[in-house]
């Protein structure tokens, strides 16, 4: 399991130092303490207990879940409002 964890923490790495999620906001959403949390970010990972690593997993892959669509949906806006003003330009140009 030790793979599974450093894989787990380097995701919870990812949503506490680059994306801003606090600690205190993973710990509060998985029911743990922040404790569980600073254990599974050493390095190499502490042992913690597997009921309390499945809370954390989960609230993690929910954190980079809705990280990952929230991004896709921005693109998707973006790439939305590109046609639109190209369209609206070549349209006003034709008139």
């Amino acid at each position: 399991m030790e793979g599974k964890d450093r894989q787990l923490s380097g995701f919870l790495e990812v949503l506490v130092s680059y994306h801003g999620i606090s600690k205190l906001t993973i710990e509060k959403m998985a029911g743990v303490e922040e404790n569980d949390i600073d254990r599974l970010l050493a390095n190499p990972p502490e042992k913690i207990e597997i009921e309390v690593k499945y809370k954390i997993a989960v609230t993690v892959m929910e954190g980079v879940s809705q990280t990952i669509l929230k991004k896709v949906i921005v693109v998707l806006l973006k790439i939305s409002r590109m046609i639109k003003s190209k369209c609206t330009f070549r349209f006003s140009g034709c008139s």
